[in-house]
């Protein structure tokens, strides 16, 4: 979502661009996962819903590229959702779990 309301408050050139990704870069971490965690989500959802799966869907998070949506909102809702059943939490104390550890994700699993 936060993705995807930068893309609607900036335009989707700079959305997608290196200050763009920037922008959201803390929103999107996957918490305690670290960096390694969201390649491995990223593949398994990638394996999941290949990009060609998704085209027909694509208006629905438009104007965000395929590989942007699966890595800006899917990736971090699936880590969510992976805190949210590890430690048997809401979805906002869940949240607020991913965004408190995601120092510690990104120094304990950098991606290497």
């Amino acid at each position: 979502r936060d993705a995807l309301s930068l893309s609607n408050s900036l335009g989707s050139r700079r959305a997608e661009s290196a200050m763009g990704q920037y922008a959201t870069f803390e929103r999107i971490q996957p918490g305690y996962y670290g960096e390694r965690g969201a390649m491995i989500l990223f593949q398994t959802l990638m394996a999941l819903y290949p990009p060609h799966t998704l085209q027909q869907s694509h208006e629905r998070f438009a104007p965000l590229t395929i590989l942007t949506f699966i890595q800006s909102v899917l990736v971090p809702e699936a880590a969510l959702g992976l805190i949210m059943e590890d430690l048997s939490l809401p979805r906002n104390t869940a949240l607020r779990t991913m965004r408190a550890s995601a120092r510690y994700g990104s120094m304990m699993f950098p991606d290497d």
